[in-house]
């Protein structure tokens, strides 16, 4: 660096950043964007098996109170629930995965809940099984490290893509 003297102050040539230190300040900045970034994604793919978790909870608490109103769980078919009802004289029918899941019993309207949970992320879908005396939800879970993560189960929850994660009437079914 070369200094230069004028009226008695000292002044530098030096006016910028070398192009080695620009690139190293940027390359310190893409490693811990980096990192933070990896950190988020698998923040939010556990969020979003948790929410999986808590609908399919819910969902069973919601078929447990179908099953004291009409003395069998919902049949399911092609992964829906065939268990809602839109009047009294009405057959049962399929319940709209994001709508209401709700049926007529004694000719009174029953709410099961008021909108039946969609899988938290687009092209992931839950699925439900039943033959009326039993039932099984099933989900996909991201987290292979999840400790309710299952690599045994052949039920496909939507085309090509099994699920690996299941709840029946008696709770969560692990391997």
């Amino acid at each position: 660096m070369e200094l230069v003297f004028r009226d008695a102050t000292m002044i530098s040539m030096r006016k910028g950043f070398t192009l080695l230190e620009i690139m190293v300040a940027v390359a310190i900045m893409i490693i811990i964007s980096g990192a933070g970034l990896a950190s988020f994604t698998f923040s939010q793919r556990k969020s979003r098996d948790a929410r999986r978790k808590g609908d399919l909870s819910q969902i069973s608490k919601a078929l447990q109170v179908f099953n004291e109103d009409f003395g069998r769980y919902p049949i399911g078919d092609s992964g829906n629930v065939i268990g809602c009802k839109p009047s009294a004289v009405a057959e049962l029918e399929a319940c709209i995965w994001g709508d209401t899941f709700s049926a007529y019993s004694g000719g009174v309207e029953q709410l099961y809940m008021s909108k039946l949970p969609e899988d938290p992320k687009v092209g992931y879908a839950y699925y439900y099984v039943s033959d009326g005396d039993n039932f099984s939800l099933y989900a996909i879970l991201e987290n292979d490290k999840d400790k309710d993560y299952r690599t045994d189960l052949t039920q496909e929850c939507v085309t090509g893509v099994t699920c690996n994660y299941l709840l029946t009437e008696y709770g969560v079914e692990i391997e």
